[in-house]
């Protein structure tokens, strides 16, 4: 899979974003991962590459956990005795491969949310709310995984699914940066510890 101009277009990019990217590299073309070292904003780039066309709607499920994992530290370290906004993610990640039926991921879900009021009623800090937020954003997809699509109707479905999942894993990307960041500093290092962990799943992709 190349990345060019052409490619970055049928996307519909924002007119600010695409300018961006004609002033730099308009003529430029290269494979996702060699895309993902360009000196671009880790926002545009994200929005480039965390989508169903680029990574499989699998991965991109599975990569929301991760992110979300990574903000589950603010929640713990308030309430480390709840471990609902744990569990949605495990049992997120159990839903993808089938362990877990989807009764069972809506009640882990709405568990979570359960942890959502209580921080909220004991006026946590507001970081503490958007983290366990986006453990149950990461649940909240209510889409199967289809690994395999046998008609019409089902691949249809699985394209919606997909799109569904993009929407999520982006926007925990977003999420689990501003919460990390409480300065200019470990905003950058927190975007690039994402952009790293997108790395890493683009190499064994081998895209």
């Amino acid at each position: 899979m190349e990345v060019n101009t052409e490619f970055i277009k049928q996307f519909d990019p924002c007119k600010d974003g695409f300018e961006n990217w004609l002033d730099k590299y308009e003529n430029w073309e290269g494979s996702v991962l060699e895309f993902l070292e360009l000196d671009l904003p880790i926002d545009d780039i994200f929005w480039l590459v965390l989508r169903e066309e680029i990574i499989p709607e699998k991965e991109l499920h599975l990569l929301a956990c991760d992110f979300a994992e990574k903000v589950l530290p603010i929640f713990e370290e308030q309430y480390p005795d709840d471990k609902r906004p744990r569990e949605v993610i495990e049992a997120k990640r159990k839903y993808i491969k089938r362990e877990v039926t989807k009764e069972e991921l809506d009640a882990a879900r709405d568990a979570a949310r359960d942890a959502v009021r209580v921080a909220a009623r004991d006026a946590a800090r507001v970081a503490v709310r958007v983290a366990v937020r986006v453990a149950v954003r990461v649940a909240a997809a209510r889409v199967a995984v289809r690994v395999a699509a046998r008609d019409a109707a089902a691949r249809v479905a699985a394209r919606d699914a997909a799109s569904v999942a993009v929407r999520v894993a982006v926007r925990v990307a977003r999420v689990a940066v501003r919460v990390a960041a409480r300065d200019a500093a470990r905003d950058a290092a927190a975007k690039q510890e994402q952009l790293e962990m997108v790395k890493e799943l683009v190499k064994r992709l081998e895209l």
